[in-house]
Formats: C-alpha cells, structure tokens, sequence
C-alpha cells in the first residue's frame, strides 16, 4: 500500500490524468489525449499556455509595439512589425533599419519576425553600401540571423554573377544553396575571370 502510495505521487498521476515527460517538456495526458501544457511554467522562454499549447507570449508582442511607437513607426505599423513577437527584437531591427537607408515600410518588411535584433537590418544596411538597391537589400536580407548573406552576395556579383544571381543565391530565404556553400564555390572561382568589378 505504502509503494502505491510512492509511486502514484512521484507520477503525479491520478484517474483522470497524469505528467509525462519528453523531450524535455512536461505533458499532461490523459488516456485519450497529450495535451502540451497545463500551466505557463509547462512551457519555456516566453511561451504562456493556452487551450493545453504553448504559444508566444503576448506581453512580448505588447513591449515590442510599444517600442516601435516611441521610434519612427505609426501605431498602425508597430502594430504589423511586432505582430507574434515573444520580444523587442523586430522593434530594435526596424529602429536600426530606419536609421539607415531604409522607410518604415521597408523596416517593417526587413524586421517583421526577425531572428534577433541586429541581423535583418546590419546585413542590410551593408548590402546597401555595396551594389544593391534598398529593395533590392530588402529582399536578400528579410529575417536574416547575421550579415551573411550580405556578404555572399556582394562577393558573388563581384565575381562571375549577375545581381539577380546573387540575390537568388545568397537570399536568406534562398533554398537552392546555403550561403557558406555559395562562399565557399566563389573562393575557387579565379579572379583572373571575373572581369571588372561591378558597383552602382
């Protein structure tokens, strides 16, 4: 009786439901279903539960709007640039972006869901200093993690490609290769063929 009573509390479980853990995630089952939280502390970083899923908190998408209002961006747009946020990460890139070459238009399409805060906006900015277009930095960089692709696609246009090439290659979004893949194709690329440089 008393290893009953050990083992039914150390599981948490009663006749209704029970804990189970996977992957390091804390379910609460039952016998017909797996719910995927019980409570906020069910879930990691800044996920609440709700309805038994983690979803981003939305306290996060709140702080980040507010943080876009206060810089350059309407109500109208802070509320499109921060829409599913868990952080201010999306209002720190568009803040940046605008300080740069780029419209609140174009921040928010640079920033909206960024990775982090810096990304999308210093590889953009640094695809514009080189031979890209504001839209044309936009589309490379748009929820990028670093200044990577940046970077590809200014030494693929200063090598054998066209703009188009090295915008389809090198976009952060790009499936047909990864940007350290297209890096790596251009070391052995000679120079002695790429003709002039390209610039605008």
């Amino acid at each position: 009786m008393i290893f009953l009573s050990v083992f039914f509390a150390a599981n948490a479980w009663s006749s209704d439901w029970y804990y189970d853990y996977k992957d390091g995630k804390r379910y609460v089952c039952t016998f017909d279903k797996l719910e995927g939280c019980q409570r906020d502390s069910d879930c990691s970083g800044d996920e609440i539960c709700r309805s038994g899923q983690c979803e981003a908190n939305p306290v996060g998408a709140i702080r980040c709007a507010e943080k876009a209002y206060k810089g350059p961006f309407s109500r109208e747009q802070s509320a499109e640039l921060c829409q599913g946020a868990s952080d201010t990460d999306p209002a720190d890139c568009g803040i940046a972006a605008y300080k740069g070459p780029f419209s609140t238009t174009e921040a928010i399409v640079l920033c909206k869901n960024a990775p982090n805060a810096e990304g999308p906006a210093s590889c953009g900015i640094k695809a514009y200093r080189g031979p890209f277009s504001s839209g044309e930095s936009v589309q490379l960089c748009r929820g990028a993690a670093s200044d990577a692709p940046a970077v590809c696609a200014i030494e693929a246009y200063r090598g054998p490609y066209s703009k188009e090439e090295a915008l389809r290659m090198c976009s952060s979004r790009g499936q047909s290769a990864s940007v350290q893949n297209i890096m790596e194709h251009l070391k052995t690329v000679k120079k002695a063929d790429w003709g002039f440089l390209k610039f605008k």
